[in-house]
C-alpha cells in the first residue's frame, strides 16, 4: 500500500492531505499501458450484496456505445486476445474491455460521462451523414475524448486498493455509508487515514485528461476519413491520434477529410496492432488489411 506523507501545522487537514497526495502521484510518469506480468493487479473492492446504489463496477475504457458500432448482426465484435493467443467473438459488455472499479463513481458518472456524451452526440451526426466534417467549435470535444480514452487505457489497473495518508485520523464509516458518499460523488477518508485508491485515480485521471487535452490543442483539426475498401481495427491502448468511429469511419489528427487508400489502411491497422497490450477488436478481421 503506498504511503503518502503529508505535513501540515496540525496534521489533520484533509484538503492538504489530498493535495499532497495528488502532487506525489502527478509527479510520476504516465504509465505506458503495456502489460507487465511482473506487476501485480489488486482485486477490486466489491460493493455490498446486490450493489444497491448501482455503483459502476465494469468501467469501459473505450465506450460500449462506440464498441456497439463495430458489432456484427449477432451483436458481437471479433477480438484478438493477445494474452491467451486466442481469437473469438465477444459481447461489447464483457469484462475484458473494462477496468474493474479503477476510478470512483464521481469520475465514472461525472466528468467522464460528460466527455463521452458530448463526443457521442458528435459521432451520431457524423455516422448518420448529418455532417461530413468536425466543426471547428467541436474540435475540443474530440480532443477531450481522445485524452479520456488515452488516459483510461493507462490507468485501468490499480496495484493497491487503498492509499495511506499520514497524519489523518479519518472517519469510522460503514460500507453502506461509504457507498452513499461515493454515490453522491463525495471524497471520504477511512479510519486510520486510509482512502480507496480509486478516488485518487479518479482525481489523477481528471488532471491528466485536462493536461493532455491542452497538449492536443496543437492538432490543427480532426479529419473524417473513410477507407476505399476494408475496415479499421480498434486498439486497447491508443498510441496514435486516430479514433475509429465505425468499421469504415475514423477521425485522424491534422489530416483533411477524405478517403484512405488500401495501403494506408493496412499501415494504420499495423501500427494499431503494434501498440496493443492485451487485445484488439474489429467487426471482422477478414475485412481488416494489415501491412506486413
Amino acid at each position: 500500500m503506498p504511503v503518502i506523507k503529508v505535513t501540515s501545522e496540525d496534521g489533520s487537514h484533509g484538503a492538504a492531505a489530498v493535495m499532497g497526495a495528488m502532487a506525489v502521484l502527478l509527479a510520476q510518469e504516465v504509465p505506458s499501458g503495456l502489460r507487465d506480468p511482473s506487476k501485480r493487479k489488486s482485486k477490486f473492492e466489491t460493493p455490498r450484496r446486490g450493489n444497491p446504489y448501482g455503483l459502476t463496477i465494469d468501467q469501459h475504457v473505450y465506450p460500449w456505445m462506440s464498441m456497439e458500432r463495430f458489432s456484427n448482426d449477432a451483436g458481437r465484435v471479433e477480438v484478438q486476445d493477445l494474452v491467451r493467443n486466442l481469437r473469438r467473438q465477444a459481447n461489447p459488455r464483457e469484462q475484458l474491455f473494462c477496468a474493474r472499479r479503477a476510478w470512483d463513481q464521481r469520475a465514472e458518472a461525472g466528468y467522464m460521462k460528460s466527455i463521452e456524451d458530448q463526443f457521442q452526440a458528435l459521432v451520431e451526426l457524423i455516422t448518420t451523414g448529418a455532417i461530413s466534417a468536425v466543426p471547428t467549435e467541436q474540435k475540443e470535444v474530440v480532443d477531450r475524448f481522445y485524452a479520456l480514452w488515452y488516459m483510461r487505457a493507462r490507468y485501468k489497473d490499480l496495484p493497491d486498493q487503498e492509499v495511506q495518508l499520514n497524519g489523518l485520523s479519518g472517519d469510522e464509516l460503514t460500507k453502506e455509508q461509504e457507498e452513499v458518499l461515493e454515490k453522491k460523488h463525495a471524497f471520504f477518508i477511512r479510519k486510520g487515514g486510509k482512502t480507496p485508491a480509486r478516488q485518487f485515480n479518479g482525481l489523477v485521471l481528471q488532471r491528466r485528461i485536462g493536461d493532455y487535452t491542452q497538449d492536443l490543442s496543437a492538432i490543427t483539426r480532426w479529419g473524417v476519413v473513410r477507407p476505399i475498401a476494408g475496415d479499421f481495427l480498434v486498439p486497447d491502448v491508443p498510441t496514435h491520434t486516430i479514433i475509429p468511429l465505425t468499421p469504415q469511419i475514423a477521425l485522424a489528427a491534422s489530416v483533411d477529410d477524405g478517403l484512405v487508400t488500401d495501403a494506408n489502411l493496412a499501415e494504420i491497422n499495423k501500427v494499431t496492432i503494434d501498440g496493443c497490450a492485451e487485445y484488439y477488436f474489429a467487426r471482422s478481421f477478414d475485412a481488416c488489411p494489415i501491412a506486413p
